[in-house]
């Protein structure tokens, strides 16, 4: 017996070696997909800025503060979020512009600075999500990632970008050049204990890992104050609620049970739980 459990458990170490894409939960892409799991009133980050075009999508979800965090250095390319139409840009005066659009903004903080030294500032616990769009290299990334782990609060969002590539929008090959991204998310996957909870299918996909619930459901209360529920976080919701009350009603049934001294303790048993799935069932 003790010779079979062992073999199970090495089947099961072993298969947590990859990224488990089993429980993900997909979006069309990564604009519904922050719109759906980030509430007004959150206090985000975003690694490597660019443009700057989706920090204005990370801006509309009114979070009370959004640190905006690049290099601005040089002569920098990149593709749009499908990882087509390749451009170039001067991110030097890229951040001149920014600071004037963002001049008197009191919810955003533009940061010239290097990622894991910035959030190395930051008190722990003090981000709701962040998303990770910067250096693409594996050391890179997995830097990102353990600088980013004791800075966001437990239940709040670990995001990046580049995931994978979706070939149904994506037209460029990259060659393999994103493979670092991945390497490294499973890495810090493994180490941490956690799990892939969602990735947002545009040509160039991004990831969602929910920091401390490596084995409950992704789909739960919006991160951030006054965050609201969707359809599917309701759903959710409502479980957890019965499943408790189910678990507070069958707690009382065996304490009346021992009270009471039963003859059968298997038929008791027996009979409990079938009457704890029907609660369950019942309930939602």
């Amino acid at each position: 017996m003790r010779a079979a459990l062992g073999a199970i458990l090495i089947v099961v170490v072993c298969a947590r070696a990859a990224v488990d894409e089993s429980r993900v939960t997909r979006y069309p892409g990564r604009v519904e997909m922050v719109r759906d799991l980030v509430g007004p009133g959150a206090v985000g980050c975003e690694i490597g800025v660019f443009e700057g075009n989706f920090s204005e999508v990370l801006r509309s979800l009114l979070p009370s503060r959004l640190y905006l965090v690049d290099v601005f250095q040089g002569l920098t390319g990149s593709g749009d979020v499908d990882g087509n139409d390749y451009r170039e840009v001067d991110l030097p005066k890229k951040y001149l512009e920014l600071v004037q659009r963002y001049a008197g903004a009191s919810d955003v903080v533009l940061v010239r600075d290097l990622s894991h030294l910035f959030l190395a500032s930051l008190p722990d616990e003090h981000l709701d999500f962040i998303y990770i769009d910067g250096d693409h290299s594996y050391a890179g990334v997995l830097r990102d990632l353990a600088a980013a782990y004791p800075k966001v609060k437990r239940g709040g969002l670990i995001m990046g970008h580049d995931y994978s590539v979706n070939w149904d929008k994506a037209t460029t090959d990259w060659g393999g050049g994103l493979a670092g991204v991945a390497q490294a998310l499973e890495v810090f996957l493994s180490e941490k204990g956690l799990r892939l909870d969602a990735v947002a299918m545009d040509g160039m996909t991004s990831f969602a890992v929910r920091k401390g619930s490596p084995s409950s459901p992704f789909l739960g209360p919006r991160v951030g104050e006054g965050g609201g529920l969707g359809e599917a976080q309701a759903r959710f919701v409502a479980y957890k609620s019965a499943g408790r009350a189910a678990a507070a009603w069958l707690r009382g049934c065996v304490a009346a049970s021992l009270r009471a001294e039963a003859a059968s303790l298997p038929a008791t048993a027996a009979w409990l739980c079938g009457r704890f799935v029907d609660r369950t069932r019942g309930a939602v």
